[in-house]
């Protein structure tokens, strides 16, 4: 076990000395600190001026020697023809939040700075001390020699970890682990194990002492995760890495199952929709069915009845499962399991729309001209019976006539295809972005182990669910915002002027998009046109991605704004209560529209929360969620690989960087990296033009190049794939 080192209570320290009074018996002086003497001179010094300013006995003299010529190449102080020494003049705080690379080179986004600092330069000394995600302030120098700003560490305002996950390993009789991403500067060594963890087992560790420029960080291992051959393995790493919710509290299952012993009650007033022809389209690993739809023939035009599961009408605010709800946010799909927002005696019973059983729902109806314009709505509470699940490949089979089914279903499809096709025009007409990508698609065998990786796209059966959807959410945030009622909305903002200028040259899309000098210059609609000009192209979805890269986030907001991608005027989430929390809240809101009722917020969230607080809570969780289910991609995508080591495959260029090529495996749709240095010769990188080109100009790489590569190397904890290009 490390020793805690205890503080003099008799002296006032600074932060910074007891920082180095971890690392050595004596305290050094910081950085700051010297900086600090320096900046208070009125004139240039020595070092043995300095030496006595801060009263440095002679067997630290040396190791201040060493610091002060660091600081020097660091563009930190200033050194005259004397050798005498000054500060550079023009220094400010500045916070900034910590983010590290896979390689552990630590990058510093600066947060509260008035003016833009675009690239802040920490000495790789210093960085030992700090991990991802840390906040902290530092000293920001305008040294003109340097591309980018250098700065010192003022203080560690706030750590952002006090547990990791990550591998064992054991080197030299030292336990240490490896985590799977970027985490610290600094080696992990486990300081205490009273679990006994082995070689290549994931475990989740208590840090125990932060890492210094000197120290390591050292931690105590709280629990044994199991190892890669675990098929649960991933689903417990995703819970403790990014803190997601796991297991239900007692109190909550216990509401839940006495909701679910009530079952469905069918209250005066609801409207009686059993005997039409609902039915749902899901994914065919889909276990909550939020939505279901039903799309008549009314005169030249439709009725689309949109009807979704009346979550509100059993999760009460302020109970214990509105409490959980709320602090999920949303359910979080890992490959092949989910983590419901919602126990799954509710999600994948009371609560969803499961076909042969009557269930309580919220139904938009809406009246649709022949042209798809929206002739009238209306809200209702109300109770359906889903006479069909469908898969999104069943549907399609239907409406391409490969197999045959009962005529209300078929007729029910046709008309919702009509109905879509017509939205479509609409939305291309708007100038909604649409982006039609293929994606890996992961399937898993009878052990939920990973089994193969397919290249799959989209059905129209989806997308005609989406639009409806989509439709439906529009005309809900309308609804709010005529009525006034409290919100939150599904924001979205326009791209970043400075990314579109950036990226439009090398696109090729200057007659579509041209010079941008304000944000309103940038529509969906020229965003849509350069998509479309590109899709055109030979391997064109290749460049799609970095049009992506410039779009901003969307977001929850309780203010409307509008959204750009979608080129909506308003817009928010009604449609998916089961697994998201701002759709609760929007179906919260539309209950005292539907029963006249204006009460204050306490209906809508529990007490001491705001509407701004819910949305921008369930922004963060949202964000979270993604990067879990993405990191877990990644690494079964990796683990999948890790036996094709030596094999070839086809390949397109997917990105260029200059120390590198990006490469996608065609018949697999995974990314692997060509580093430069396998490529044999000097190769120039050009930013504009994003090419490789060797010395002599023979050879030349560019995106959506078609290559012949070979897998040489795997590493599944970095979730790394190395190419090598062949010929």
């Amino acid at each position: 076990m490390v020793d805690k080192k205890s503080s003099d209570k008799g002296k006032r320290r600074s932060s910074s000395a007891e920082r180095e009074e971890i690392v050595y018996k004596k305290s050094i002086t910081s950085r700051e600190d010297i900086y600090h003497i320096l900046r208070g001179s009125k004139k240039y010094i020595t070092i043995k001026a300095l030496t006595n300013k801060l009263k440095i006995g002679d067997d630290l003299e040396y190791a201040l020697q060493c610091r002060v010529k660091a600081m020097l190449r660091d563009g930190q102080l200033l050194e005259d023809r004397h050798k005498h020494l000054g500060a550079v003049k023009g220094s400010k705080l500045v916070k900034a939040k910590v983010s590290m690379t896979k390689n552990r080179t630590v990058l510093l986004d600066a947060i509260d700075s008035l003016d833009p600092i675009y690239s802040l330069f920490l000495a790789p000394k210093q960085t030992q001390q700090l991990m991802s995600g840390d906040i902290i302030t530092v000293r920001a120098f305008k040294a003109k020699k340097f591309k980018k700003t250098p700065v010192i560490i003022v203080k560690i305002n706030q750590r952002a970890h006090s547990n990791i996950v990550g591998k064992v390993r054991e080197y030299k009789g030292l336990k240490k682990i490896e985590t799977l991403n970027g985490l610290c500067a600094a080696d992990i060594v486990v300081a205490d194990d009273e679990y006994k963890a082995k070689q290549e087992e994931f475990v989740v560790a208590k840090i125990v002492q932060y890492p210094t420029e000197r120290t390591p960080l050292y931690v105590e291992v709280e629990d044994i995760l199991g190892d890669m051959e675990d098929p649960r393995l991933i689903t417990k790493v995703m819970i403790s890495m990014y803190n997601l919710d796991g297991e239900f509290s007692s109190e909550a299952i216990e509401e839940a199952n006495a909701i679910d012993e009530k079952g469905v009650f069918i209250e005066q007033g609801r409207k009686d929709y059993r005997k039409k022809n609902f039915f749902t389209i899901d994914g065919a690993d889909a276990r909550d069915f939020d939505d279901a739809i039903c799309v008549e023939k009314e005169g030249a035009g439709w009725n689309v009845f949109v009807a979704i599961s009346d979550v509100s009408h059993y999760i009460k605010t302020g109970s214990a499962l509105d409490k959980e709800a709320y602090q999920r946010a949303t359910s979080v799909y890992l490959p092949n399991s989910v983590l419901p927002m919602l126990p799954s005696i509710l999600s994948d019973g009371l609560c969803s729309l499961n076909p042969n059983v009557d269930r309580l729902v919220k139904c938009l109806k809406i009246n649709l001209s022949e042209k798809g314009e929206v002739l009238s709505y209306r809200f209702s509470k109300a109770v359906i019976c889903s006479r069909m699940r469908l898969t999104y490949t069943e549907a399609y089979a239907i409406i391409n006539d490969q197999v045959q089914v009962e005529n209300w279903l078929t007729m029910g499809l046709l008309e919702s295809l009509k109905v879509y096709k017509i939205l479509e025009k609409k939305r291309y007409k708007r100038g909604a972005l649409e982006i039609d990508l293929p994606y890996a698609s992961l399937i898993f065998n009878k052990n939920n182990k990973i089994e193969s990786i397919v290249k799959e796209r989209r059905l129209v059966t989806h997308k005609i669910i989406e639009e409806l959807m989509l439709l439906a959410n529009e005309i809900t945030a309308g609804h709010l915002l005529k009525t006034r009622q409290p919100a939150v909305y599904r924001n979205h903002a326009s791209p970043d002027i400075e990314k579109i200028n950036k990226v439009r040259s090398f696109l090729r899309v200057n007659a579509l998009i041209g010079e941008v000098q304000n944000a309103k210059q940038i529509t969906p609609k020229k965003i849509q046109q350069a998509i479309y000009h590109l899709m055109k192209k030979e391997h064109g979805e290749i460049y799609i991605p970095i049009i992506l890269s410039t779009l901003a986030q969307a977001c929850y907001e309780d203010n409307n704004k509008g959204h750009f991608g979608l080129a909506y005027k308003h817009y928010t989430h009604f449609t998916s209560p089961i697994r998201r929390y701002p759709d609760l809240i929007i179906h919260r809101s539309l209950d005292r529209i539907i029963q006249e009722s204006q009460d204050t917020n306490s209906d809508i969230l529990q007490k001491g929360l705001s509407m701004k607080e819910a949305a921008l809570h369930a922004s963060i969780k949202e964000r979270n969620a993604d990067e879990a289910q993405k990191k877990a991609i990644m690494w079964l995508k990796s683990y999948f690989m890790q036996d094709k080591v030596g094999k070839c495959y086809d390949g397109t260029i997917a990105a260029i960087k200059s120390f590198g090529m990006f490469i996608c495996i065609d018949c697999f749709c995974i990314d692997g990296m060509c580093h430069i240095s396998t490529l044999g010769a000097y190769y120039d990188y050009n930013d504009e033009n994003m090419t490789l080109t060797s010395d002599g100009g023979d050879i030349s790489y560019h995106m959506g190049q078609k290559v012949k590569v070979r897998v040489s190397k795997v590493d599944v904890l970095q979730q790394s794939i190395d190419l090598e290009i062949l010929g």
